[in-house]
């Protein structure tokens, strides 16, 4: 099985987006076996939220270019084989670029000092991203990533970590909890039929399209691969990790949330080392609303991870400013970006800050 840098998710989450990648994406791995895609970009997707809303009007007239990646959808960071060799790499991928019909490439959340990797996988990461600055690449920040450093006993000395009038809000939000049936599944249970898979893929639908940023689609092909993976090993107790020598066992849990007899929710995590992953939420509206599922969900995982001796909660880059305000810390991550037109690589280049959103608001909470 291929060791990554980088990685903090199960291999078979990987092999399951090159297989079933998102809609309108074509998947690849490079020949030194890291995963990345291709599809048209929408420029605007990461710039700064007052510029993007200025140009929403002609935002169908705008250049969508072919768009090389490297990285995925599935991983928070870009992967890299153990061992391989950054002046190789960069020199196999860019010679494949300028071979094919992309206008752009990106090598995508890149990690920058992340606090829940290894000192050998930042020295990496800093120093593939020197070697690209070198060649000519525009580094800019990427979302930030949100995570919870697990250090509290139990969930009562989680919430005492917050101000008076704080845990006050979230104890009154929590209060729906008690009319909710939640239900923890394993995938690969019998349980996952094609009727209770309709149902979640429609819930993380109703998500995807109530987001402010859509870029990656995932398909219920993909959903229905994760959720029915037959190779996970139960034998692990609670901690689910991937049976050895299987490169497709996921371990993944899902969290049902019921109001009486009807699914309102579900939250698809995974375990990996000694991280708890939040990969996909699916919501039924409005009554998800009114329930706070969210901070229920939130509030639910951290008390998962408390009782199996998790070291940290790794929440996703969506929404860093609701997470921050429930404790979560942020870490940033970098884009690598290289145009084939030399005006629009020049363009990028010194324009590069407006495709920073996630930078300028976390700057902006920290004021």
């Amino acid at each position: 099985m291929t060791q990554y840098l980088n990685q903090i998710e199960p291999h078979g989450l990987v092999e399951a987006f090159i297989k079933e990648p998102p809609v309108g994406f074509t998947s690849f791995r490079t020949s030194c076996g890291t995963p990345g895609f291709s599809m048209n970009f929408d420029l605007l997707t990461t710039m700064q939220k007052n510029i993007k809303e200025l140009l929403r009007p002609i935002q169908g007239l705008l250049f969508r270019p072919k768009a090389m990646f490297i990285g995925t959808t599935v991983t928070e960071y870009s992967i890299f084989p153990t061992g391989v060799d950054a002046s190789l790499f960069i020199n196999e991928v860019f010679s494949d670029f300028l071979k094919s019909h992309a206008q752009v490439l990106i090598v995508k959340d890149v990690p920058y000092r992340s606090p829940i990797l290894s000192e050998d996988e930042n020295y990496f990461s800093d120093a593939l991203k020197d070697k690209l600055r070198a060649m000519g690449f525009t580094i800019v920040y990427g979302q930030v990533l949100a995570y919870v450093p697990i250090e509290a006993g139990t969930i009562d000395d989680y919430l005492k970590t917050f101000s008076k009038s704080r845990r006050k809000d979230l104890k009154r939000k929590l209060r729906s909890r008690e009319l909710l049936s939640i239900e923890l599944l394993h995938t690969g249970s019998s349980v996952f039929n094609d009727k209770l898979i309709d149902v979640l893929y429609g819930l993380y639908l109703n998500v995807y399209e109530n987001s402010a940023v859509q870029f990656d689609k995932l398909t219920k092909s993909f959903f229905t691969m994760i959720l029915k993976d037959e190779s996970t090993d139960q034998s692990h107790s609670l901690q689910f990790l991937p049976a050895p020598g299987h490169s497709w066992s996921l371990g993944g849990i899902v969290f049902l949330y019921r109001y009486g007899e009807r699914i309102i929710g579900f939250n698809l995590c995974f375990v990996y080392k000694n991280l708890f992953v939040d990969k996909y939420l699916g919501f039924l509206y409005p009554d998800s609303r009114r329930f706070n599922l969210y901070f229920v969900t939130w509030l639910k995982n951290i008390e998962y991870c408390i009782e199996n001796n998790l070291k940290y909660y790794v929440a996703g880059c969506a929404n860093p400013e609701v997470k921050a305000l429930l404790g979560a810390q942020l870490t940033h991550s970098h884009h690598a970006v290289y145009f084939k037109n030399p005006l629009l690589r020049f363009i990028v280049g010194k324009l590069g800050y407006l495709f920073e959103s996630d930078r300028y608001l976390v700057e902006k909470m920290r004021k």
